[in-house]
């Protein structure tokens, strides 16, 4: 492993619509959206404390925002899926019915909205596994946790992921449960295509997981790495019949989930 004083310093970029996001804008998107979470479980009768101590609506409005995050994201951890599908029952067969409103014209007909974030990462490898490494220390790897299995850092990259494909898309409505498809091809009703400069990708489509209905909702993303880091191009692809507040919204959620992944991994790696 490198020593501390050959350790990569980790810098940055995102760009949403040509404007950059600092990680100081997405912190404040990440309190608010945990604050809506917290009251969300509140109001469907999860148990919110902290230390045995109950939490009132109140109580919450006043927390920092670390606290926020730390009792948020042991809530949702305990609860596990059994606990979700317990609490979300009602809320997820009323998206299950809104996502077949959305789709019941045929996709290839309405189309789709789409929205796309890029980044720029130095001081961090991104390796042909998808997996994360220091530079010029490609033993010790971490793996990218939005396309892994491990459930607690899918848990802790973004406030409203609730158990694996269950989360709410675009910071509008409520979350739904449903079940990834990944891919290496976009699928043919998304007008966008690979772009050479950036030779790794992967897709993933969406289907209800009651009933697997396509939800024709989805991301791509592109990868490209150089000496020191890699850059990354992020689309988000739904039906055009889904409200645009959701195409939109989902620029920062992506911003905020991937901006976390890669934190914690260099965090990670560099603690070891």
């Amino acid at each position: 492993m490198n020593s501390k004083e050959e350790i990569t310093e980790l810098k940055i970029n995102v760009q949403i619509d040509g404007q950059a996001y600092t990680q100081a804008h997405l912190a404040s998107y990440e309190y608010y959206r945990t604050l809506h979470m917290l009251h969300k479980l509140k109001y469907l009768g999860v148990d919110v404390s902290d230390n045995g101590k109950v939490l009132s609506h109140e109580d919450l409005n006043w927390l920092e925002p670390d606290d926020a995050k730390r009792i948020c994201y042991n809530i949702r951890f305990a609860l596990g899926e059994v606990g979700v599908l317990k609490f979300f029952k009602n809320i997820f067969e009323d998206t299950d019915r809104r996502w077949k409103e959305f789709n019941s014209v045929d996709i290839m007909e309405q189309g789709v909205q789409t929205c796309t974030v890029d980044f720029t990462f130095n001081g961090i490898l991104l390796n042909r596994d998808l997996t994360f490494s220091n530079v010029g220390d490609s033993t010790n790897k971490i793996p990218f946790n939005m396309m892994s299995g491990d459930i607690g850092g899918y848990l802790m990259v973004h406030p409203e992921h609730l158990f694996r494909s269950i989360e709410c898309m675009g910071s509008i409505g409520e979350p739904v449960c449903c079940a990834p498809v990944p891919s290496r091809e976009i699928p043919d009703y998304v007008p966008i295509k690979k772009d050479p400069n950036f030779p790794i990708c992967g897709a993933s489509e969406i289907n209800l997981k009651s009933d697997g209905t396509p939800m024709h909702m989805g991301a791509v993303h592109q990868f490209k790495t150089f000496v020191d880091g890699f850059c990354m191009k992020s689309t988000f692809f739904c039906p055009n019949n889904v409200p645009k507040a959701m195409s939109e919204g989902h620029k920062p959620h992506f911003a905020l989930e991937i901006v976390n992944d890669i934190v914690f991994a260099h965090k990670k790696l560099n603690d070891r």
